[in-house]
């Protein structure tokens, strides 16, 4: 699903607000996601999941095209661990509410 589909989606939910109210909220739902993952602090959403930040030290790779033996940078990657609500309700045979 993409942003304009979840605020398409939460302003057929709930109509008493208004377009821009729902906009601003997902926008900024955003970006207090990516400021949390940015400081490597741990989101977790009740029933949902739970997101983090995981780091990979610098380590020795091989590009299998060219041959060469190159080092990898060190870096941090995004992890997301779905919740045990989530996973049950994705692994039901029935289809969800909409």
């Amino acid at each position: 699903m993409l942003k304009p589909e979840l605020i398409n989606q939460l302003i057929k939910k709930f109509p008493q607000l208004s377009t821009s109210v729902v906009k601003r909220s997902v926008k900024q739902l955003v970006k207090t996601l990516e400021k949390a993952l940015q400081q490597s602090r741990r989101i977790e959403i009740r029933g949902f999941g739970s997101f983090s930040s995981h780091y990979n030290a610098a380590r020795s790779a091989f590009n299998p095209k060219t041959g060469q033996h190159f080092l990898a940078p060190e870096k941090y990657r995004f992890h997301f661990k779905m919740g045990k609500n989530l996973k049950q309700r994705i692994n039901q045979p029935t289809p969800i509410d909409q």
